[in-house]
């Protein structure tokens, strides 16, 4: 059986990149919290690899890199709510609102062992300090072949680490100082599917990616040079997402360079309720919108050294079948019997 597991090796020894960060902190503790009148009302975070330590780094590197902060006496307070929210402040929260730690137990999503709140229930830590060091390995070093970086990387981490990061959501390569917010894969249908980012100063306006028309409607154009573009705007700002958080200036931002993308199933009837995500009925014309947006994202940089992004097509079969569909999936039956059609 052969597993592929994708990782994010870092490219350049970046800010935050291949630094083991060590945290020293105080539970506050649980806390109940609204949404309307957060607890914690400064920069927060969700990432579907959420985990304690993650909160902690995040909330302490963006006060700590704000220059115009007086470092030195900050009271820095992070919060973990519902398995993958972080939430940062430099005040405390109210004791009147304390709730019992037994309310506070959602594992985390990077983390399944450690508790990171709940529903309403922010569990909440002051970090005292935060220590960093380069981690010398031969995996971070850009001098050094791919292959043997990616050998030295797999080598060194657990099989369970290895199977949390053939998923989509759950890899945690933290402690390798590979900061992997949003997960391996994303998604770009019609724009990177990731919230607005937080700069290194936290007083500048946050960076958003572009969202273009959806597929229905940029099919409905007939326009192939149209399609290549949006694919290749879409490439660029993914490169650009992920080289600002190799230099630091977007330290917590989701990014990545694999993304699943185009969405090319047939809108085989128009009472589906999916149909604005693909081309159209026609499948040629699908195949045409494909061919472009594909090519446009997986294009070569200048120099030839590497493409900018990589595309997973979806979806491999019957997500256009509504027939036996529940919340949770197809009945095995309807499964059988759609593949067997197609």
């Amino acid at each position: 059986v052969v597993v592929v597991v994708f990782v994010v090796i870092p490219s350049s020894y970046g800010d935050n990149t291949c630094l083991l960060q060590t945290v020293s902190k105080n539970t506050v503790g649980c806390f109940q919290d609204k949404a309307s009148a957060r607890i914690l009302n400064g920069t927060n975070l969700t990432s579907s690899a959420m985990t304690q330590e993650l909160c902690q780094t995040f909330c302490w590197n963006l006060y700590h890199n704000n220059n115009s902060l007086n470092n030195n006496n900050l009271s820095v307070f992070a919060g973990v709510e519902f398995g993958s929210q972080c939430f940062c402040s430099l005040q405390g929260p109210p004791c009147t609102d304390a709730k019992p730690m037994s309310e506070c137990l959602k594992p985390c999503n990077g983390n399944a062992t450690e508790p990171c709140g709940n529903a309403s229930r922010i569990l909440i830590f002051e970090v005292l300090d935060v220590k960093s060091s380069r981690i010398a390995a031969p995996y971070c070093n850009p001098s050094l072949p791919m292959g043997t970086r990616i050998n030295d990387l797999m080598n060194r981490m657990t099989l369970a680490q290895k199977v949390n990061c053939i998923g989509t959501k759950t890899c945690n390569l933290v402690p390798f100082g590979i900061n992997v917010m949003g997960g391996i894969y994303h998604e770009s249908l019609h724009g990177l599917r990731y919230p607005c980012a937080a700069r290194k100063d936290p007083t500048q306006p946050r960076v958003c990616a572009t969202s273009f028309p959806h597929a229905q409607l940029l099919a409905a154009t007939f326009n192939r040079s149209l399609w290549h573009s949006v694919g290749d705007a879409i490439a660029n700002e993914a490169r650009g997402f992920q080289n600002a958080v190799s230099d630091g200036e977007l330290p917590n931002a989701w990014h990545g360079v694999t993304f699943f993308a185009p969405d090319i199933n047939l809108c085989r009837d128009p009472r589906w309720g999916r149909c604005v995500e693909v081309p159209g009925e026609d499948p040629f014309l699908s195949g045409e919108y494909g061919m472009q947006y594909i090519r446009a994202m997986q294009a070569q940089d200048p120099t030839g050294a590497f493409h900018k992004a990589i595309n997973n097509v979806k979806h491999f079969s019957a997500y256009d079948v509504e027939k036996g569909a529940t919340m949770k999936g197809l009945e095995m039956s309807i499964i059988v019997e759609v593949l067997t059609q197609l």
